[in-house]
């Protein structure tokens, strides 16, 4: 099962799922030969040197000169580091040259499973300007602790709304807090009054939420939380 989890998460590096076996092999046995690794991982031989090929390329191998060639794998931290400069570049590269687009937030998008759903949100957060309304049980709270203490930190007004016991929580010092009873498995978020997340947030590959920057559903769900709070003021909590 953990050799499951690796394999999926040098497969978000780039690496295919040959590739990332193969590199794992490395890593237990370095300076393999790759008939050697054919025979430790059940790929064919010409899969493994295609894998082997693909894996230098990637910056993930190195081959080592001996009386026959072998491969020692590049450490993890730097592989991945690399990477993720790499990636930095596409990125400002990507930035500087493909507009903005802004159109598709006057409709509707459906954001599907938790980490995209994770992601979506936390850009919002990252990206509001002035406010942003954070409705959910403890653990989606929990989610985005670093976006809450970075957007407080900027000065921005933050309202959260959860059955979470925050004023215990010195890191939301300056963030408005309503305790509610029990929250199920839900999200809702409004950033600067004109975007807004709202649906499934469990932790599974089936979550799924709405994101949109019409003004009607914005209004909606913030007349939602506005009617929530008000009624927590009048309970007493």
């Amino acid at each position: 099962m953990k050799e499951a989890g690796l394999i999926q998460q040098l497969m978000d590096f780039s690496l295919t799922r040959q590739e990332a076996q193969i590199y794992l092999e490395l890593m237990k046995h370095p300076k393999l030969t790759g008939y050697e690794l054919s025979k430790l991982t059940g790929i064919s031989r010409s899969n493994v040197y295609g894998g082997l090929t693909a894996l230098t390329e990637k910056g993930a191998a190195g081959i080592v000169e001996d009386t026959a060639v072998r491969y020692i794998p590049v450490p993890i931290k730097e592989f991945c580091e690399n990477r993720i400069h790499r990636l930095q570049r596409y990125q400002q590269y990507l930035e500087e040259n493909i507009p903005d687009l802004t159109e598709y937030q006057d409709g509707y998008i459906t954001v599907v499973g938790y980490e995209n759903i994770r992601e979506k949100a936390g850009a919002m957060m990252k990206q509001a300007k002035n406010r942003f309304y954070l409705a959910g049980s403890k653990s989606v709270i929990e989610s985005f602790r670093d976006e809450i203490v970075q957007g407080l930190k900027q000065n921005l007004k933050i309202i959260l709304i959860s059955d979470y016991e925050m004023d215990q929580e010195s890191d939301f010092d300056g963030a408005i807090c309503y305790v509610t009873e029990q929250e199920d498995n839900q999200i809702r978020l409004i950033t600067d009054s004109k975007q807004v997340l709202t649906g499934s947030f469990s932790g599974k590959k089936e979550d799924s939420c709405l994101f949109s920057g019409q003004e009607h559903l914005v209004k909606l769900i913030k007349e939602a939380l506005g009617n929530k709070i008000e009624l927590m003021r009048k309970e007493g909590k």
